[in-house]
């Protein structure tokens, strides 16, 4: 079942990734029908934290990290601090490697959804930095 659904996210368009502005004060923002519910939450003392918003179907997500650049030239090569990419998991599955802070999760079935966002290093070795939610379409 989990293999279709991949397949189904893949083939009707995938991951796409778009910039995304974001409002500092706002933490999270969540959607219930048309309504828009804002819930904020102290993170600045955190190396990661997850901002995301839901349109219709599509997760707009955006990713801080403190002291951190996104390398997609380096990986799988010698790991350095500082340096690496976000593994994003959908319902405990990995779905893709991200290079950059702000994304797109698009069209996903109607369901209940764990987003998990792991930092990870060039090696692929996991810097043991993550944050996760679960949202509602």
């Amino acid at each position: 079942m989990i293999n279709l659904f991949l397949a189904i996210l893949v083939v009707a368009g995938g991951l796409t990734y778009e910039s995304l502005s974001h409002n500092s004060s706002q933490e999270y923002i969540i959607q219930n029908g048309n309504e828009h519910f804002l819930i904020e939450k102290d993170q600045e003392d955190k190396r990661f934290s997850v901002h995301y918003e839901l349109k219709e179907k599509d997760i707009y997500i955006e990713c801080k990290v403190k002291d951190f650049s996104f390398n997609k030239d380096d990986i799988g090569t010698i790991k350095k601090e500082g340096e690496g990419h976000i593994q994003l998991y959908i319902n405990e599955h990995k779905v893709d490697s991200v290079f950059q802070s702000s994304f797109v999760i698009k069209s996903l079935p109607s369901g209940t959804y764990k987003i998990r966002l792991e930092l990870i290093h060039n090696d692929y070795t996991p810097y043991g930095v993550h944050e996760e939610f679960e949202i509602t379409l």
